[in-house]
C-alpha cells in the first residue's frame, strides 16, 4: 500500500514538474519573443516617415529611433532644410533666378535691339571745301560728299549766284570768267539736301594753293620785287572784302611793310585765313632768286644748316620729301639765266 502511495506521489511530484518546466519554457519562449516589439515599432514608424517624407533626410535611416527622430531629425530637417529649402532656394530661385531670369532676359532684349537697328540714311551733302579760290580762265571739278560719307551720293544738280563770274555745268564743272565772288550751290534730285560754297574769282596772278600732299595753304605766282602793298591791294580788289581783313606778318611774328618786297615765309592772313608766301627758287627768305640760295641749298644738304618748311616748298619739294642736289641746279640754271623758274 505505502508502494502504491509512494509510487503515485512520485509520478504526481514529475507530472508536476514536467508542467512547471513547459509553462516556464513557454513563458520565456514568449518573454524572449516579445521584447524587441517595442522598438520594431518605433523603427518602423520612423522608417516609414522617412519613406513617406522623402525631404526629412536619409540620416534618419542609419541612425536609432530617439536619434533619426529628434537629434538627426532636427539637425537634418531643420538646419538642412533650412539651408536647402531656404538658402539654397534662395540663392537658386532668388539669386540665380535673377542672374538668369533678368540679366539674361536683358541679354535678348538687346539681341532683339540689335536686330531691329535701323539702317543708316543719308542726312546731308557737304561741298569737299567751302572756299575756292581761282584764277580767271581755270576750271575746277566741284566735289560733293555725301553724309555719312559711307553712303553712295545720289544725283545731284549745281546752281551758280553768277553766270558772268563763274558758270557750273550739270556735272559739277566750275568755270572762272571774271574777278567777283560768287556762290555755288548743290541740291539733291529730290530736293530734300543741299549745301553751297564760295568761290571766289581774281585776274592777278597770285595763286592761293593747297598743297595736296600735305594740305598746307600757300600764296604762289608773286612776280620778283612786288610789294607787300601791292598784294594786299590786288587781294582786297579781286575778292571784293576791305584792307582791314588782311594782314602780313614777317616769319618771325612782326607785322611786315607794306614797302617790302614779297619774300617766301611771310604770312597772308585772309578773312581769317592764312596763308605763307613761296617764292620758288627764294630759299634764304630775301625775296630775291640767286646764287646764295644756291647755297643755301647747299648747306642743307650738307648738313651745315636746316631750312625751314617754307624755304623746302621754295626749293621744289612739296611732297615732304627731301632736298637732293637737283633743286641746287634748278636754282643754279636760273640764276645763270639757262632755264627761268616757274612762280
Amino acid at each position: 500500500m505505502n508502494k502504491k502511495l509512494t509510487a503515485a506521489i512520485i509520478s504526481l511530484i514529475v507530472m508536476i514538474s514536467l508542467l512547471l518546466g513547459i509553462y516556464v519554457s513557454s513563458a520565456y519562449d514568449q518573454a524572449s519573443a516579445g521584447t524587441p516589439e517595442p522598438v520594431t515599432g518605433e523603427q518602423t514608424e520612423d522608417t516609414a516617415e522617412v519613406t513617406d517624407e522623402p525631404g526629412g533626410n536619409t540620416a534618419e535611416e542609419t541612425g536609432t529611433a530617439e536619434v533619426t527622430g529628434e537629434e538627426t531629425g532636427e539637425e537634418t530637417g531643420e538646419e538642412t532644410g533650412e539651408v536647402t529649402g531656404e538658402e539654397t532656394g534662395e540663392e537658386t530661385g532668388e539669386e540665380t533666378g535673377e542672374v538668369t531670369g533678368e540679366d539674361t532676359g536683358d541679354v535678348t532684349d538687346t539681341a532683339e535691339i540689335t536686330d531691329t537697328e535701323a539702317p543708316i540714311v543719308l542726312t546731308g551733302i557737304e561741298f569737299e571745301f567751302e572756299t575756292y579760290r581761282l584764277h580767271t580762265g581755270d576750271e575746277v571739278q566741284l566735289k560733293v560728299k555725301p553724309i555719312p560719307e559711307e553712303l553712295e551720293l545720289p544725283e545731284i544738280s549745281f546752281y551758280s549766284s553768277d553766270d558772268e563770274k563763274a558758270e557750273v555745268s550739270s556735272e559739277g564743272v566750275l568755270r572762272a570768267q571774271k574777278n567777283g565772288k560768287v556762290t555755288v550751290t548743290a541740291v539733291t534730285k529730290d530736293g530734300e539736301f543741299s549745301c553751297s560754297c564760295t568761290v571766289i574769282i581774281s585776274s592777278s596772278d597770285i595763286r592761293f594753293v593747297v598743297i595736296n600732299e600735305t594740305g598746307e595753304k600757300i600764296l604762289a605766282g608773286f612776280r620778283l620785287g612786288v610789294t607787300v602793298s601791292d598784294i594786299v591791294t590786288d587781294i582786297c580788289t579781286s575778292e571784293e572784302i576791305g584792307p582791314e581783313e588782311v594782314t602780313v606778318r614777317n616769319a618771325d611774328g612782326t607785322e611786315a611793310s607794306g614797302n617790302s618786297s614779297v619774300a617766301t615765309g611771310l604770312v597772308f592772313s585772309v578773312s581769317g585765313v592764312e596763308y605763307t608766301a613761296i617764292i620758288y627758287g627764294d630759299c634764304n627768305g630775301d625775296g630775291m632768286i640767286n646764287a646764295k640760295d644756291t647755297q643755301a641749298v647747299a648747306d642743307y644738304i650738307t648738313g651745315k644748316i636746316t631750312l625751314d618748311r617754307a624755304f623746302l616748298i621754295a626749293a621744289g619739294v612739296t611732297d615732304g620729301g627731301n632736298v637732293t642736289i637737283e633743286n641746287a641746279l634748278v636754282i643754279q640754271r636760273h640764276v645763270y639765266g639757262l632755264a627761268l623758274i616757274e612762280q
